[in-house]
């Protein structure tokens, strides 16, 4: 039977909180209700810590732009030829088709040329039938200069352009031999 009483005075209890709130809600505006209720909001509202600031400096490159190099020779017979005569036509392409300023070098990697350092002249070396032979080229070409970079030196156009073609020439009169010859050359696209 306590347990009765317990039960019938808690609930009593309730009864008398629950009408007291009532009567005090009723005497409240509803300005004063709302205030009330945004300021207990506020007191669960989420909040940050302290702000950490860092920052980063980076630097976006140019895409590369893969050329192509195309070498053409001359048809040469055993012959003596005078300086500036053509052995090979170079030319390099964009594979994009985008112009920019083309470089190209005599690649010193080639075992059967002696390049000078500035990648504009060559010793060319030739195999025949009994004998091996030189031959002294250049590269040519109209609107173009000479650049060092890196310790890498270039011949390179003057313009921006989707396409060009240097020329491999004699360095001098020269009598060329029949035999086989091996020429290799490296191209870039160059960025001042």
């Amino acid at each position: 039977m306590a347990k009765d009483v317990k039960i019938t005075v808690t609930n009593f209890l309730k009864k008398i909180n629950l009408m007291q709130t009532r009567n005090a809600m009723k005497n409240l505006k509803p300005l004063t209700i709302a205030t009330l209720l945004i300021v207990n909001a506020s007191s669960f509202a989420a909040s940050f810590s302290d702000n950490v600031y860092k920052e980063v400096t980076f630097e976006v490159k140019k895409a590369p732009v893969p050329i192509t190099i195309a070498i053409i020779p001359m048809e040469l017979i055993e012959n003596d030829y005078p300086k500036g005569t053509k052995i090979a036509d170079i030319k390099i392409t964009t594979d994009n088709g985008s112009s920019q300023r083309l470089a190209l070098r005599f690649s010193p990697t080639n075992s059967n040329q002696v390049t000078e350092t500035s990648g504009s002249k060559t010793i060319l070396k030739g195999k025949g039938k009994n004998f091996s032979h030189e031959l002294p080229l250049q590269l040519v070409g109209d609107a173009v200069s000479y650049s060092s970079i890196n310790g890498i030196d270039m011949i390179i156009t003057e313009t921006t352009t989707p396409s060009y073609t240097f020329s491999a020439m004699l360095a001098g009169e020269h009598k060329i031999n029949a035999g086989t010859y091996t020429l290799s050359v490296e191209g870039a696209i160059y960025n001042p």
